[in-house]
């Protein structure tokens, strides 16, 4: 038997080289979308699109080489100290029967079964990393094909394609395909094909030694937030031959020996030996009531805890998914000669690091309220390393104080947070970032324009320096300059908006827009 919580850090070790290649994977694929150059010769890109997915899987496949010869030695521990917990604990149940079982080196049916199952998840975990290579080269081509789409269409610049092209990739990270079409992120694969792994042979290893035995009868661990399918069933006393009258048979009532079942997909449940007469139940009918009806509170109502456990590993996807991001947005600076690419990506990565801030924070208050457990190693892509992390931090700092509120220069002018007139950018949206103030071109790069975003982040004014060459539609001012007012009402997608004279005190504010120049602070 092992006990359930065994199951909540076995694969730690094991996950950490595999997360490295997942970073390495997705920092691979990022370096060579920014590497790729100009597309204005269609034949030219697409020869270079195939040399260089080809050189991809390559460079992937002699990573999960190298990784492999380390994780089969990790896997080999991994399977001989779960084999032996299993079975110390299944030992001294017997001992206190009476019975004398040997210890699981000088078991050679345990051991022969140890070593398949080691052998048999060693494989699955090689199979799952090559079907990683083979599905990041297909990502890759499809990105740099849609790229070369997005330019030659006139859709979007270079570098704004690239950009896309690379938080897309970002994004993604190192993922595998199942034959039946299913897709998982390389780290959840991974986990789940280890611990499936493990369960399923210890339980072997526990059906020998009960066979050696003459054990028929066993008891299911239990646990708090058990998926409810399982409830039914954990802590209750099976029938291994379904012989045994008042004890209900194990693979018919608990699914052994499928993966929905007891020891299947993610399955922290095993079982134990019982004798009738002698053993008393490990979990009482109260204990496996108190384990069901468990919950905690958040935000003033109550969560069942199997609901709760679901809500945590869904934020640490979440911010597993974020660092992977900031490692990606990190290789494409790195990568680029490109400045505006660059910059670009500089914009990617701070969104990000504000992002990831924000799902710590909420991580926080979810654990502070719930009192449940961090499990820090299921938030970790353990290839972030520190240097990432701290740019991540500096980056989220600055990001935060850009936009804590309006800033002035000594001139009395309005300070701006987003620049966008000499580098690609994305549209102005009705939402944005509080108290964001934006400069963007218009008339063919004529006209310097500026958005003005509120403290919840919704626009609230735009002023123009011209009529936009319609001057009955904008009789303003002297050169037809005016202000776009938004009024947000509840409910509603979009503000209304009014236009109006610019003021004497936004003439001041907007002077560098609107005449006369800005001496920055």
């Amino acid at each position: 038997m092992l006990p359930p919580d065994y199951f909540d850090y076995a694969a730690d070790d094991l996950l950490e080289l595999y997360s490295k290649l997942d970073e390495t994977i997705t920092r691979d694929v990022v370096r060579r979308l920014v590497k790729t150059g100009g597309v204005s010769a269609t034949a030219d890109w697409q020869i270079q699109r195939l040399q260089e997915s080809g050189v991809l899987l390559d460079d992937i496949i002699r990573r999960v080489s190298q990784l492999t010869d380390a994780s089969d030695q990790q896997v080999k521990a991994l399977f001989e100290d779960a084999g032996v917990q299993a079975v110390e604990i299944d030992r001294g149940i017997y001992q206190a029967a009476g019975l004398s079982p040997p210890p699981l080196r000088q078991s050679l049916g345990a051991m022969q079964i140890l070593q398949a199952g080691m052998q048999k998840t060693a494989g699955h975990l090689k199979n799952l990393s090559m079907t990683t290579a083979v599905v990041t080269q297909q990502s890759y081509i499809n990105a740099v094909t849609l790229t070369e789409m997005q330019v030659e269409s006139g859709a979007f610049d270079y570098v704004t394609a690239i950009r896309n092209a690379v938080r897309t990739a970002a994004e993604s990270g190192a993922e595998v395909l199942y034959p039946t079409g299913h897709r998982d992120k390389l780290d959840v694969a991974i986990r789940r094909a280890t611990l499936t792994g493990v369960s399923q042979t210890a339980a072997q290893i526990s059906e020998r030694y009960a066979d050696d035995m003459g054990c028929d009868l066993v008891e299911t661990t239990a646990h708090p937030g058990a998926r409810p399918e399982h409830q039914v069933w954990q802590g209750k006393v099976f029938s291994r031959s379904g012989g045994r009258g008042k004890y209900p048979d194990l693979v018919a009532s608990t699914g052994y020996g499928t993966g929905e079942g007891l020891c299947g997909w993610n399955c922290r449940h095993s079982f134990f030996p019982f004798f009738e007469g002698l053993s008393s139940s490990a979990y009482p009918r109260d204990t496996l009531q108190e384990y069901e009806n468990q919950a905690v509170q958040y935000n003033g109502e109550p969560i069942k805890y199997y609901d709760a456990t679901q809500m945590q590993r869904a934020m640490e996807r979440q911010i597993r998914a974020t660092k992977r991001e900031l490692a990606g947005y990190d290789a494409g600076m790195k990568a680029t000669d490109n400045e505006a690419l660059r910059n670009a990506l500089n914009e990617q990565f701070q969104a990000a690091s504000v992002k990831l801030s924000r799902q710590k924070s909420q991580m926080d208050d979810f654990l502070g309220q719930t009192g449940m457990l961090r499990q820090g190693e299921r938030e970790q892509v353990l290839g972030f390393s520190r240097s990432q992390a701290q740019k991540a931090v500096w980056a989220n700092k600055k990001a935060v104080d850009k936009y804590s509120g309006y800033r002035y220069n000594k001139d009395g002018s309005i300070a701006v947070t987003d620049d966008w007139t000499e580098k690609a950018h994305p549209k102005i949206t009705p939402e944005y970032k509080p108290y964001a103030v934006i400069d963007t071109l218009s008339r063919g790069g004529k006209q310097v324009d500026r958005t003005i975003y509120d403290s919840a982040g919704k626009m609230v004014k735009q002023i123009h320096g011209s009529n936009h060459g319609h001057p009955k539609q904008h009789p303003f001012g002297t050169h037809g300059e005016h202000v776009h007012d938004y009024a947000w009402h509840d409910g509603a997608d979009k503000p209304d908006r009014t236009t109006r004279e610019v003021t004497e005190e936004e003439q001041i504010q907007h002077k560098n827009i609107l005449g006369g120049e800005s001496n920055d602070s």
